[in-house]
């Protein structure tokens, strides 16, 4: 469990254009790690957020199934910070509460693969990754990113 602050916090739509809330958090506490003999210090370190409040389906319309699964998880993430559960909420104008709060959260780590840019002959193609950056044994380079798994409440 860490704690995380709330530096930013704003509603645009996503590149989709589904309505979107892009939260910006710093770990707070646990100032520092251990993994292995290994000792990180986190604290500082960003966590981004990207929860969207309704879903499109390809062919524009709203998908309820998905729309009302990303509504749940976010009207979740309101009551778990205190929010009015009796309080109306707008899909398309949705409250923005946690600026500036302190939250308790569980975070993982997403691996991914190190890549190179993009060619402009795979661009041309219409690829959008480069190929896997590999080490000298041709291994493909992992990296980690910081994930927000899941908003337990307020930190006490």
């Amino acid at each position: 469990r860490y704690t995380l602050h709330c530096v930013e916090e704003k509603f645009a739509p996503s590149n989709k254009g589904n309505p979107m809330i892009t939260r910006e958090f710093e770990i707070v506490s646990p100032a520092e790690i251990q993994i292995g003999d290994r000792k990180y210090n986190i604290a500082g370190l960003k966590v981004t957020q990207y929860r969207t409040v309704k879903v499109k389906d390809e062919n524009g319309d709203w998908d309820t199934v998905k729309s009302d699964k990303s509504w749940g998880n976010f009207r979740d993430e309101l009551l778990a910070i205190g929010f009015d559960p009796e309080a109306e909420v707008d899909d398309e104008n949705p409250p923005l509460e946690f600026k500036g709060k302190n939250i308790d959260a569980i975070l993982y780590a997403r691996e991914d693969v190190a890549r190179k840019s993009v060619t402009p002959e795979q661009a041309a193609k219409g690829i959008r990754q480069g190929d896997p950056i590999t080490d000298s044994a041709g291994n493909e380079i992992k990296t980690y990113q910081i994930q927000l798994q899941s908003i337990q409440g307020l930190a006490s």
